[in-house]
């Protein structure tokens, strides 16, 4: 079992030196030897005589060290005789007093498991203190200003830390370490409210129940747009693809109005435009566009050259990587075609999509 203060050496009882000599009825204080040798007993252990009569402990001596001290300085003719008692603290009433502990007044008392009064100066004599020294329940705060120029190991919690409860403006922890998945272990409970921000790193992140992500996912902004009717294409002219059928629109940057796709965030933008027209004469040719700022991106060509078939269905896939600046870059589609006369864009197969991918 653990204790607190000096060492406990078990031994015989043992007489120590006369110190009658040096009484002169002026000095208290003397110091103590056996066979020549300082010794530090504690005042308990001690049986001390002044002339026949025993002196009680703590009341008319302590011991300090090897020191004895007398409340009353001894008479010049007193006679003297003391005997050690072993090495053995009795503790009674459960309680440890300073004298055990070998510390000053300003550490009142050890009574059950807290100790009362001010460490002050004195709180060197609390060398340290291990995980293997301290079982069983801590209980209570620790309250007013509490500061620490050196570092620590590990800090274990079952309540909230707040950061107004670290010196400084709050903003900011330093020099503590975020443990890392291995070193979590159990059921983490609660969640983490306000703003939790790391440049470090993590090994995994578990959470039971929904999650609700706000930041910016890898791909996104994204959208996905088709036609909500058909749509009549002028013959030799360029048609703007009028897609005002929202699919998918992740930040809101595709307008239905004016058919452009405008991300608010820089990168780099797949982008694909699918467009089916039916009916196309022998000989015709359709021009399907990406186009970035009104000006073309990317181009491709179907033609009906079957000299046997008169008509047929044309269908073409386009696509390109486009870098766009997050902020006035936009993108839409255009189609032409010299069919000789308007040919309808129906509902379905025609729609257009991107991406961002870096």
């Amino acid at each position: 079992m653990g204790y607190i203060g000096r060492g406990l050496n078990t031994g015989q009882y043992s007489k120590l030196d006369s110190i009658a000599g040096s009484f002169d009825g002026s000095v208290t204080t003397f110091s103590l030897e056996q066979n020549g040798t300082a010794v530090t007993p504690s005042a308990q252990n001690c049986l001390i005589s002044l002339g026949g009569v025993i002196q009680e402990p703590f009341v008319a001596f302590s011991v300090t060290g090897s020191i004895l001290n007398f409340t009353e300085a001894p008479a010049t003719d007193d006679t003297f005789f003391g005997i050690v008692m072993g090495e053995a603290a009795f503790i009674a009433g459960n309680t440890v007093g300073q004298n055990e502990l070998q510390a000053p007044s300003s550490i009142a008392s050890y009574i059950g498991n807290e100790i009362t009064g001010s460490l002050g100066a004195n709180a060197s004599l609390i060398r340290s203190l291990t995980a293997v020294g301290i079982s069983g329940s801590i209980v209570g705060g620790v309250s007013g200003s509490v500061a620490s120029t050196g570092s620590f190991g590990s800090i274990y919690t079952d309540k909230n830390v707040n950061a107004s409860a670290f010196v400084g403006d709050g903003s900011a922890l330093t020099g503590i370490d975020i443990p890392t998945a291995a070193a979590i272990s159990g059921s983490v409970v609660s969640g983490v409210s306000g703003s939790s921000v790391s440049t470090g790193s993590f090994g995994r992140v578990e959470v039971a129940g929904n999650l609700s992500v706000s930041a910016n996912l890898p791909n996104t902004p994204a959208f996905a747009v088709t036609l909500s009717g058909t749509q009549v294409i002028s013959s030799v002219t360029v048609t703007k693809m009028q897609y005002d059928t929202e699919v998918l629109d992740s930040d809101d940057a595709f307008d239905v109005a004016s058919y452009r796709f405008t991300p608010q965030k820089e990168g780099f933008y797949y982008i694909h435009h699918q467009l089916q027209l039916f009916r196309l004469d022998h000989g015709k040719r359709v021009l399907l566009y990406i186009l970035k700022n009104g000006g073309t991106a990317k181009y491709g060509m179907g033609t009906h050259s079957d000299p046997d078939t008169e008509l047929y269905d044309f269908i073409g896939n386009i696509s390109c990587l486009v870098q766009l600046n997050g902020s006035t870059d936009y993108i839409e589609g255009q189609v032409y075609t010299n069919h000789g006369s308007n040919i309808n864009a129906e509902v379905g197969v025609n729609h257009m999509f991107g991406f961002r991918v870096i």
